[in-house]
């Protein structure tokens, strides 16, 4: 068993430096976007208090849809095929999105899931958990996002449309990664979900909320 136990961990472990190496390959094959990002990226930034100067977004034939790296500093990936497609507000929306993913430590977070799937592998607990945990993640962005510019529902919902419509494929989930789609059937529920629940509002966890997760 320890042995079966190290081999799993070994092949997972193996899957997981993989993606990471080839995220690494992308951000470096990406060109710097064009000063259309410019404007939309000041206010992204302005959402969160961040400095512009940090943030970099860039574009790229590979990645499927818009999607954030980088622990310390963050690179915005931007499909080529969505450049021209999308107007200044739409932009917006996606940078806001991605830029909180950032802002909430997501990408670490991430990480310390991966970690652990590698480690418990074996524990169908825990992949189940993974997979709640994600989609948690993205309906919390979605109500960060609607919040911070008050935005509407529908235009932020055919924003995601139409990101999905031009999109190759659903992002594959990375350590170093984490994009504003996963799957067409996820896309569904989160639309469905900011059509019929009502929008909270503050985004933030707030004193209670975060007592009482420190406390379970």
């Amino acid at each position: 068993l320890f042995l079966a136990w190290c081999g799993g961990g070994l092949v997972l472990g193996g899957i997981v430096i993989r993606r990471a190496a080839k995220v690494r390959r992308l951000v470096h094959g990406a060109r710097e976007a064009s000063t259309e990002f410019g404007p939309p990226l000041e206010v992204a930034c302005a959402v969160f208090q961040l400095s512009s100067r940090r943030m970099r977004v860039k574009v790229s034939q590979q990645v499927g849809c818009p999607a954030v790296c980088g622990f310390w500093r963050p690179t915005i990936l931007i499909p080529e095929r969505l450049i021209g497609r999308l107007d200044e507000e739409q932009l917006q929306l996606i940078l806001v999105h991605e830029l909180a993913h950032w802002k909430r430590w997501d990408l670490q977070l991430n990480l310390l899931q991966t970690v652990l799937q590698v480690v418990y592998f074996y524990n169908p607990a825990v992949w189940i958990a993974n997979f709640v945990l994600r989609r948690l993640r993205e309906e919390a962005v979605d109500d960060t996002v609607l919040v911070a510019l008050a935005a509407p529902v529908e235009r932020y919902s055919h924003t995601l449309l139409d990101v999905a419509a031009h999109a190759a494929r659903p992002l594959e989930m990375d350590v170093r990664l984490i994009g504003i789609l996963e799957s067409r059937k996820a896309l569904a529920n989160r639309i469905h979900r900011l059509a019929t629940s009502p929008l909270p509002k503050t985004a933030r966890l707030g004193l209670w909320g975060f007592a009482t997760i420190t406390a379970f």
